[in-house]
């Protein structure tokens, strides 16, 4: 009877251990098939989307992070390599914003220096 019974607590705990390895892969999987997903529509996200996909992203992470430990090295360095692209992601589309900011002050610079000489030009005229 305690065979049996030690060989059913071995079974159990197998099982556990595999539910958690399961749970552990899933959550990398899915946190690897969000990112890829930001990276193929990345560049049609508007400021909202980008909310939205932080969010998201912050929840899986989080979610990666509670279970860390438990996962394999394997895992570990899938779950890692997820969140690199997808911080790689938000730095490309920062320096993207910076540039369109840049390229809106270049244009918008003419008017603002013809306005700036204007005021020195014009009261000269005067006397």
């Amino acid at each position: 009877m305690k065979k049996i019974f030690f060989v059913g607590l071995a079974f159990v705990a197998l099982l556990a251990m595999t539910a958690c390895a399961d749970t552990n892969a899933s959550r990398v999987q899915e946190l690897d098939s969000f990112v890829v997903n930001v990276e193929q529509k990345a560049a049609s996200y508007d400021e909202a989307e980008w909310q939205v996909a932080d969010q998201t992203f912050e929840s899986l992470v989080e979610a990666v992070e509670l279970n860390y430990d438990q996962m394999t090295p394997e895992q570990q360095e899938a779950a890692l390599k997820a969140i690199g692209r997808y911080y790689g992601l938000q730095t490309r589309h920062g320096i993207e914003r910076a540039a369109e900011e840049v390229q809106q002050a270049i244009e918008q610079l003419p008017a603002l220096l013809e306005g700036f000489t204007e005021a020195f030009t014009e009261g000269v005229d005067e006397r």
